[in-house]
């Protein structure tokens, strides 16, 4: 049997290996994605556990300042192309119908974003991120943004005008829509 997989968090993992040993030449990293413990998915699990298709999940902490988080998706996103993407029979899933395309010996690899921060309330950069190959966009993580609401948000709103907006963006580039952590209020407005 084989899995698809739709959400892991080695990209964020990967950036940060990055950026504490300031290299971003992958022979000077501590961290792999072949075999790395620390990542709770690598090459050789993703073999051994049968998983065919594998969703990596670009997240900006809540804590990043507004002002960075576009570089920190970039970050993670270069190391979904210079780390993942490198592996041998690993293949970029750029539309869903790809996942059909799949050879018995290849492995696919889906780019999400988990949550809106990373372009703010850019249209321009969100669009560039579907070009980047971002085929599922989480809107919210727990917290709100310029988006929605998510469930750990006080203010109990749901989506904003901006929101429609970025839904109307992801219908038009037929780009998934995941609403893990999108609180009631926003389902609702669905």
């Amino acid at each position: 049997m084989n899995i698809i997989d739709t959400h892991c968090d080695a990209l964020l993992k990967l950036q940060g290996d990055a950026r504490r040993t300031h290299s971003y030449f992958q022979q000077n990293r501590q961290l792999n994605y072949l075999n790395s413990k620390e990542l709770d998915t690598n090459m050789e699990r993703r073999i051994e556990g049968n998983v065919k298709v594998q969703f990596y999940a670009v997240f900006i902490s809540p804590g990043i300042p507004d002002n960075e988080k576009w570089q920190h998706a970039l970050e993670q996103i270069d190391a979904f192309y210079e780390e993942v993407l490198t592996m041998k029979n690993m293949v970029h899933i750029k539309q869903l119908s790809d996942i059909q395309k799949l050879k018995e010996h290849e492995f696919g690899a889906v780019l999400t974003l988990e949550g809106s921060d990373a372009f703010g309330n850019d249209l321009m950069k969100l669009r560039t991120l579907f070009r980047l190959g971002v085929l599922s966009l989480g809107l919210v993580w727990n917290n709100g943004n310029l988006v929605a609401d998510g469930v750990g948000e006080k203010r109990g709103t749901g989506l904003s005008e901006f929101g429609l907006k970025v839904i109307e963006e992801c219908n038009k580039n037929n780009v998934l829509i995941d609403v893990s952590h999108l609180n009631v209020e926003g389902l609702k407005m669905l």
